[in-house]
């Protein structure tokens, strides 16, 4: 992709991008307690909502519910898909969504969630654990910086970015 001139950002664990990023030219960006990595991919322009931007999103929404070794079913992939769908739609077209942010997005899910599961009479969904795990990226939660700033903009520059967030997993919860 990245050879095809299109932009590549990739969330890695286990350093394993690090050397191709390195190669490229990219940017590698490393999680710490002194520098935690900190953004809001859920500030998107309308102009700029597409396929590939809900790919990514609905992988680090995944990435943070299963974690890297984590089962992901059809249902599930396609359940957070929808949901990350409408966010977009409730915040561009009905405008029901005051900002574009992880906040905002966890609060919508948390109530769109449970809904489309009647709807739709799915089983098998952990919807316990979903909100458990993601509710460390809201906003009172050991993370709630890391997906609810905005990024330095010099990053817009860069054609091929890597955040490494396996040290996240390891970080000490702070106390609010």
């Amino acid at each position: 992709m990245w050879e095809q001139n299109t932009d590549v950002v990739m969330v890695d664990t286990g350093n394993s991008y690090e050397g191709l990023c390195e190669y490229v030219g990219g940017k590698y960006i490393s999680y710490t307690d002194e520098h935690p990595i900190t953004m809001n991919p859920f500030a998107i322009k309308r102009e700029e909502l597409n396929i590939e931007k809900i790919g990514f999103l609905k992988n680090l929404v995944m990435l943070i519910w299963k974690g890297t070794q984590g089962e992901v079913t059809k249902t599930e992939d396609r359940l957070i898909e929808q949901v990350i769908t409408e966010y977009f739609d409730e915040y561009f077209m009905k405008k029901q969504i005051e900002n574009l942010s992880f906040n905002t997005f966890y609060e919508y899910s948390k109530v769109r969630i449970p809904q489309i599961i009647k709807e739709n009479n799915l089983a098998g969904i952990d919807l316990a654990s979903y909100n458990y795990l993601l509710k460390d990226f809201y906003k009172g939660g050991s993370h709630e910086l890391t997906l609810n700033e905005n990024l330095d903009t010099k990053l817009f520059d860069e054609t091929f970015i890597v955040f490494e967030i396996d040290s996240i997993k390891g970080a000490p919860v702070k106390a609010a």
